[in-house]
Parts: C-alpha cells; structure tokens; sequence
C-alpha cells in the first residue's frame, strides 16, 4: 500500500534504525510528524474536501494553545470513532504514567472502544473499554505498542487498525467490537458507572432527608427534590468542564463545611440569573442536608476520585444515562429508601438510536429542506414522526 519511499519523508525515519529519535523541538511534532502520519493512514487532516465543519474528518485542538480535550478527533460523518492524543518527543510515552491515564480518559468518558497515544517516535493504542485508575501504570489496558523502527513493516497492521478506510469501512467496529465486546466490562464502562454512582447519591440524599420526617415523608416529595438536586449539581460540574461562566467553582463551595449552605445557595442563586432555565428557581433542599452529604457528593465529581471528563462525555450518553435513571423510583423497604423499577418499566430497558444513523437520518431529510433557507425560515417547518419507522414528514409532504 505504501512503501519505504513514502515513510522518507519523516527526517527520523531516514535515520539509522539503530539510532534513538531526534527531532528538533522547535518543529511542531504535530504539522511534521503527526499530521502527516495520520494523512498516510487516509485521514484528511487539512480538511482539503472541504467538508462542512461538524462533517469534518479530522478535528484538530489549537497546537499553539493548552486544552482538555484530545489534540485530534477522527470522525465517521461528524461522529468521533477515536482520539488521538500527541506528545513531545522528549515525553517517554512507553513508560510514562500521565500521557497513558489521559489518553485512557479521553477514551472511556467517550465511550469508544480505544484511543491512540503518540510522539511519532512511539504510537500506542490502548484499550479505552476499562476505568482509568490513578494507581494504574502505563502498560495497563496497552492493547498495541509501535516503534517508529516498525511502522514500515507493521503498516498494514496499523494502517488495518486506525485508518480511515477501517472506520469508514465498518471494519473498525467490527473488529474492535468482538475483540472487546460491549457486554465486556459492562460495570466499569462510563455510562453504567456514572448511573451507579448517579443512584448512589439518590439513596443517600433520600435516607438523609427521609430521616427528617415532614414533607419528606412522602416517596412521591423525596424521588422530585432529590432528582432536582442532582439535575443541578451535574449541571454545574458540566457547566465548569465545558467552561461556561459561572459564580465560582463547585468544589470550592464545599472546600469549608462551615459556609458549604451559604456557599451552594450563592451559587445557585447565581447560576440561575445567569441561565434562567428554571433549573434553579424552585424550592431547594441545601440547608436540609448534612454538609457531609453535600461534600461527598460533589468531591465526587472530581479528580482523582472522579474519572469523569464531562467535557467529553456525549449529551447523547448523558441522555442515555438519564433515560434509565428514570426508570428506577425510591421505594421504602421497612424503614430505609431504596431504588426500584418503576411499574411501567419493569419488563423494558431503554435503547436509544446510535448518533451514527441520527445524524445520517437529519442529513439526509433535514438537511435537504433548510438548504438556502433563512434562519427564520427553517423555524417555520414543522416535523413529524409517522407511525411508519423512520417515516418524517415536512409540512404534510412525506420525505
């Protein structure tokens, strides 16, 4: 596919092959190694077919400024398949620790299968399907690992593992998805965990307010306040990740139990002017529970207790996620709240349409009626599910 000749074009490569990598550190390992390496592999980094931006192959972070999120996103129609993360050549990313656990973060709060870690002078994919752990090394979850000595003779490997073709072919899915299968690690995957840890603070913030008696007697008061509470905690801590405005910062307001309420309510009180969304203009249920609760639960949503990227983490995984909290109910055992499912759901489990075929559903259907239309134009077409799967019709004319 492509030869020796091609791979001359990195000055490393047209090096002895006993000799280490060096590459001068005032070059940009990303415009002269990465980016045409991901190139060679058919990925069209520079966007030369001109593509419109949320169908880009390719979306690339800034080099020149430091970001949270991965240096490059390689899409199939606007979906992200996998990340590739990009270091210094003089970062050893064989042994190094924090390029491997990042990597492996990015990967897992998105829920992808693997994700790609590289100086050019090594190139390793990981396996993104297990949680992250601080104490984890940097051979953990290491599914393959490439010196840049072997990419002439392992570039059919690679290249049937990473490139484009593979993605767009399905190939991608298909063999990452019987090599790590989703039913695989289902508990430590970060949909099944974040609801875990989502019905865990449900129970405690229940049995606390349970405990007070009043209005908290009743199951029907308890499952809406508490729900209204986690709505807006998460709210915040993906406001802070995305780094939308906001008052302060979440963890600081639990950082002195002292002033924790007052701290909170400030907070929200704040976050409600400034949003106006009626998340945050109803009665709340701060000064009604130990601070404890409230610190437990918050620090919780931060590293190094937290692998949760939620600058990452998809709306449609987040809705996923809220789809099957809604199915559980607080129920009362004896005396202590516990979750059970709902009458209605007990024989159903949520299943949600992959954004894959969403999104080629919108590009094919909506995307042709607001083509050339004004803004106010495309407000005015109304949409319609028929009873017919996938049917929608505009406007009364079935598409």
């Amino acid at each position: 596919m492509y030869g020796p000749i091609f791979f001359d074009q990195f000055p490393c490569t047209r090096a002895s092959k006993k000799e280490s990598v060096d590459i001068n550190p005032v070059i940009s390992i990303h415009i002269e190694y990465i980016d045409p390496l991901l190139e060679i592999l058919g990925w069209d980094v520079a966007n030369k077919k001109g593509l419109a931006p949320q169908y880009r192959e390719v979306i690339a972070e800034n080099y020149s400024t430091k970001t949270d999120r991965p240096d490059y996103s390689l899409t199939l129609r606007g979906v992200t398949k996998l990340f590739v993360e990009a270091k210094k050549p003089s970062v050893d990313i064989s042994t190094t620790v924090d390029p491997a656990i990042q990597t492996r973060k990015y990967g897992w709060n998105a829920g992808h299968k693997i994700a790609v870690l590289t100086n050019f002078e090594y190139l390793i994919i990981y396996d993104t399907t297990t949680l992250p752990r601080v104490d984890d090394h940097a051979a953990v979850a290491r599914y393959k690992i490439y010196r840049y000595t072997d990419y002439e003779q392992k570039f059919d490997e690679i290249y049937n593992l990473i490139s484009r073709d593979s993605v767009y072919s399905g190939a991608f899915d298909e063999y990452f998805g019987e090599r790590f299968p989703d039913g695989q690690n289902k508990t430590q995957q970060v949909d099944a965990f974040f609801l875990s840890q989502i019905n865990e603070w449900r129970v405690a913030l229940s049995n606390e307010l349970y405990s007070k008696g009043g209005r908290y007697s009743s199951l029907e008061v308890l499952n809406d306040v508490v729900q209204e509470f986690i709505n807006q905690i998460v709210f915040l801590r993906i406001c802070e990740d995305k780094n939308l405005p906001l008052y302060h910062n979440l963890l600081d307001t639990v950082a002195d139990e002292t002033a924790l309420h007052a701290e909170l309510e400030k907070l929200f009180r704040s976050a409600d002017k400034r949003y106006n969304s009626g998340m945050f203009s109803g009665e709340n249920i701060i000064f009604d529970l130990n601070s404890n609760v409230i610190k437990e639960m918050v620090e919780g949503l931060y590293y190094p207790r937290s692998p949760y990227l939620f600058n990452i983490i998809e709306p449609n995984m987040l809705g996923k996620i809220y789809e099957v909290f809604l199915t559980e109910q607080l129920i009362l055992n004896d005396t202590r709240i516990i979750l059970g499912k709902k009458k209605d759901c007990v024989n159903r489990s949520v299943v949600t349409t992959p954004t894959e075929i969403v999104k080629y559903m919108v590009e094919k259907t909506m995307s042709l009626v607001c083509h050339d239309k004004a803004p106010q134009a495309i407000k005015k077409i109304k949409v319609a599910e028929n009873k017919t799967p996938y049917l929608i019709h505009f406007n009364g004319t079935a598409a």
